[in-house]
């Protein structure tokens, strides 16, 4: 059986009042929890990505069309942190910004992964950070052994 929603779609409806209570929440609740996390943008069904004139390319669907009925023109290579910055409207990242209306539910995902992405980014820029002044601190103690006396330790 199905109800109709405050926007006139239909929602399923059951007489037992246990299973009410999901459905009372509507759409946005069945959608979020049908919405498992990105592992990366091109699981997105939005973001086409494809191949033309043996060139990488890729096109998001969220974008309204041109004023002439055209879609918008397609970004070439598939860079998958410029399809999160596009999707996200994340400024001074050399792509163009999304100007479609994104629901919610989206809006969160597409969210979520550039914040993983952002995490992960910073984690390994740590772990380079670590591995450099190590390295210099090998290269010093490297130097200082070979000859003591041309470069005394710093006091």
């Amino acid at each position: 059986m199905y109800n109709n929603d405050e926007d006139g779609l239909e929602v399923p409806y059951s007489d037992n009042e246990e299973e009410q209570a999901p459905m009372a929440l509507g759409k946005t609740a069945v959608v979020a929890s049908a919405l498992p996390p990105l592992k990366n943008i091109w699981e997105c069904p939005q973001i086409l990505n494809f191949m033309q004139d043996n060139k990488k390319m890729w096109t998001c669907a969220w974008c309204p069309n041109e004023p002439d009925g055209t879609r918008p023109k397609p970004f070439l290579g598939w860079h998958g942190t410029k399809a999160v910055a596009h999707i996200c409207r994340i400024p001074h990242e050399s792509v163009r910004l999304c100007s479609g209306v994104i629901p919610p539910e989206y809006a969160s995902r597409y969210k979520d992964l550039y914040l993983r992405q952002v995490m992960q980014r910073d984690t390994r820029k740590g772990a380079v950070d670590q591995l450099d002044g190590a390295i210099v601190d090998l290269q010093d103690s490297a130097v200082s052994a070979i000859s003591p006396l041309a470069f005394p330790a710093p006091q």
